[in-house]
């Protein structure tokens, strides 16, 4: 039978036993940092006027340039919208220039890693070595020229062609790496 217990911190403890009857190690599930009372108000504020415009999420997302599960997230207030965002949903919603002047008292709230990272995070700590699939990313030493390029050039902080060769080079020189390896 498994048995879960809750903390006065919201963490979670689970144990339970396998399918041959042994007792299974206990993992624990901590909660998700909380957002701030401004997060959750701003996200309130903008569910409302949507609503009020009668769009749905996938509407105002189109028109902010946003999946409607990041609107969600806004709604929610899991998650902190940036100036361009505030700017895209103020001109969708009517343009009173109440989110500009609401999203002047955001703050982030309880800081802390994300639920679904933080056993990687202590894993991290300890570990001699690790290994990951990444369905989303081809790891570096994985990568060929040609993906490794535009990883660079697609980086925020954008490089000058000397700079983008140099890390290129490099990228390509430590995959050496893998085939001395095989």
């Amino acid at each position: 039978m498994d048995t879960k217990e809750v903390d006065s911190t919201g963490a979670v403890s689970c144990t339970g036993r396998d399918g041959g009857g042994a007792t299974l190690a206990t993992a624990e599930y901590e909660r998700e940092p909380h957002p701030s009372g401004s997060l959750r108000t701003f996200g309130a504020f903008v569910q409302a006027l949507r609503e009020h415009a009668g769009l749905s999420r996938a509407d105002l997302g189109e028109r902010v340039s946003y999946s409607k599960h990041t609107v969600e997230s806004i709604e929610l207030g899991r998650r902190m919208p940036d100036q361009t965002s505030v700017e895209r949903a103020e001109e969708a919603l009517g343009n009173t220039g109440a989110l500009r002047k609401a999203a002047r008292h955001l703050t982030r709230g309880e800081a802390g890693l994300a639920t679904w990272f933080r056993r990687w995070a202590r894993l991290d700590r300890e570990a001699v070595s690790l290994c990951t699939y990444e369905c989303r990313l081809v790891p570096e030493l994985l990568q060929s020229k040609a993906y490794a390029r535009a990883v660079f050039e697609g980086t925020i902080a954008l490089r000058v062609d000397e700079e983008l060769e140099a890390l290129l080079m490099a990228r390509m020189e430590r995959q050496v790496i893998i085939v001395e390896h095989l």
